[in-house]
């Protein structure tokens, strides 16, 4: 197929269409996401910040909407923190994953919990992020990970 302004156009216009499509599709979620939230607001009102975003389906009418709950401790097992996956937990939502993360100036560990709300798949996650130098908790370097992987290039007679 040969590139065209009106080829170029097209794509743009096909694009457009496609996100009024989405933008359709999360409307029609509107009583799923207001239950969503609602589920979760006490999670949301402990939380140290709490943010969420959907994505849509374009050919379907599936979506799925994704919340975050940041904690900010000092302990991963602090009362806090505790009370807070417990509200979690009490959702009776699937318990997909729990997941650390560490770097030089912070660590956080992730707790996911899933749902499904008539055709809108639910994930909230929890977020407990600790300082690196915590007196309860810290982060400490416990190893050196080297990557080898192969360089290519053009070489040519």
């Amino acid at each position: 197929m040969k590139t065209t302004v009106r080829s170029l156009l097209a794509d743009v216009a096909n694009d457009a269409k496609m996100a009024r499509a989405r933008a359709s599709n999360a409307r029609n979620q509107k009583e799923a996401i207001a239950l969503a939230l609602k589920l979760t607001k006490g999670i949301a009102n402990n939380v140290d910040d709490f943010m969420g975003w959907v994505s849509a389906d374009s050919f379907g009418d599936s979506a799925r909407l994704h919340l975050v709950g940041i904690v900010r401790t000092e302990n991963m097992k602090s009362i806090r923190v505790g009370n807070i996956l417990t509200m979690a937990e009490n959702l009776n939502w699937e318990n997909e994953e729990t997941r650390d993360s560490a770097w030089e100036s912070g660590a956080e560990r992730q707790f996911r919990y899933n749902t499904k709300i008539a055709n809108l798949s639910v994930c909230l996650e929890i977020s407990a992020r600790i300082k690196a130098d915590g007196e309860a908790c810290r982060v400490e370097q416990v190893g050196v990970e080297v990557n080898e992987r192969p360089i290519y290039a053009i070489r040519c007679a």
